[in-house]
C-alpha cells in the first residue's frame, strides 16, 4: 500500500478523520476498486453520520472482498444506525458466517437483539462472545443487563461481579456497580420497613452519637469504598471486616451504618440504596430512648 494510505491510516488513528477522508477520497478516484480504501471511507462516513454514503462504500467493499467480516459488520452497523434492523441483522449474521469468532459481529448482533427485547437471543450471542473473549466488558455487561431485564437477578449479579473482577476503572465498572446496587435494592425492598434494617440503623445512631464526627466520616467512607464492589445485603451468612471499626458485619448492617453516617455528614448524598423509611423509624426510636434516659436521670 502507498505512503498516502499509510498517512491516512495514521491520521485515522489520531482521530483526524477529516484529513484522512480527504486523502482517501482522492485515492478512491484512482483506485475505485480498492477494498481497503472503500472500507475506511465507509467507516469515516458512518462516524460522521453519513450513513447512505457509508453504505455505498461498504457495499462496494464487500462485493470486491466478500470475506471481509469487519466490512460486513460496519455495513450492518450503518444500517442499524438508520433503523434498518432487518438489514443490520442480515449483515451481522453474514459476518459471523464468514468468521464465527468475529468479536465485533457478536457484540453488535447481541446489542441489536437486546435493543429489540429479544433477550434470550441476545444472551445466546453474548455467551458465544464470552467464550471467545472471557473478560470482554461488552459481553459481560450485555449478559448482566439481559439477565436483569429477564428478572434473573442471581445470574445478573454474577456477570456484574465478573466485570468488577477485571480490576479496571472504566464506564463498565461504574455500570456494574450501579447494576449491583439496583439488584440489592430490588431484592431488599418490601412495602413495609425492614425491621432488621431498622435495628441496624438504630445501632448506628447509638454508636455514632457518641463519636466525633471525623470518626463517623472515616467509618462511613470506608464502607462506601468497600461497597463499590457490591455488598451482599440479602445474605446474612456473609460478613465483612472494617479497619475503622472492630467486629464482623453483614452487608445490610454496613449499608445501614453507611446510610446513617451520610445522614449525619451529608444528608443530600444518594448512596443508591433507599433506607429512608427504616431510618425514620430508627430515628424515632432513638429519640424516644434519649428522652427516656433524660427522664431517668431527672
Amino acid at each position: 500500500m502507498s505512503n498516502k494510505f499509510e498517512q491516512a491510516m495514521d491520521l485515522l488513528n489520531r482521530g483526524r478523520l477529516h484529513e484522512a477522508k480527504k486523502i482517501l477520497s482522492k485515492m478512491e478516484k484512482q483506485q475505485s476498486n480498492n477494498p481497503d480504501i472503500l472500507y475506511n471511507l465507509g467507516m469515516i462516513h458512518s462516524e460522521h453520520g453519513e450513513y447512505d454514503l457509508a453504505i455505498d462504500k461498504l457495499q462496494r467493499c464487500v462485493k470486491i472482498a466478500p470475506n471481509n467480516g469487519n466490512a460486513l459488520v460496519a455495513l450492518g452497523l450503518a444500517h442499524f444506525k438508520k433503523d434498518n434492523i432487518s438489514k443490520a441483522e442480515f449483515y451481522y449474521q453474514e459476518a459471523l458466517g464468514k468468521d464465527p469468532e468475529n468479536i465485533y459481529a457478536l457484540q453488535n448482533l447481541g446489542g441489536l437483539y437486546a435493543k429489540e427485547n429479544r433477550l434470550e437471543e441476545a444472551i445466546n450471542i453474548f455467551e458465544k462472545g464470552e467464550r471467545f473473549a472471557p473478560e470482554h466488558p461488552n459481553f459481560l455487561y450485555g449478559l448482566a443487563l439481559a439477565y436483569q431485564d429477564l428478572g434473573k437477578l442471581k445470574k445478573a449479579d454474577e456477570y456484574y461481579r465478573k466485570i468488577l473482577d477485571r480490576r479496571a476503572e472504566d464506564q463498565f465498572t461504574e455500570l456494574a456497580r450501579k447494576g449491583l446496587s439496583q439488584i440489592a435494592h430490588s431484592s431488599f425492598k418490601t412495602k413495609a420497613p425492614r425491621m432488621d434494617a431498622v435495628m441496624y440503623c438504630l445501632a448506628a445512631l447509638e454508636k455514632f452519637s457518641e463519636m466525633p464526627i471525623q470518626d463517623v466520616h472515616r467509618i462511613t467512607s470506608e464502607i462506601a469504598l468497600l461497597g463499590r464492589n457490591g455488598l451482599s445485603v440479602d445474605d446474612p451468612n456473609r460478613t465483612y471486616k472494617l479497619d475503622s471499626m472492630p467486629g464482623e458485619f453483614t452487608g445490610l448492617q454496613l449499608v445501614s451504618y453507611m446510610y446513617v453516617g451520610f445522614q449525619m455528614i451529608e444528608p443530600s448524598m444518594d448512596i443508591g440504596f433507599d433506607l429512608s423509611a427504616e431510618y425514620q423509624t430508627a430515628k424515632a426510636l432513638f429519640s424516644k430512648k434519649v428522652e427516656n434516659e433524660k427522664r431517668t436521670i431527672l
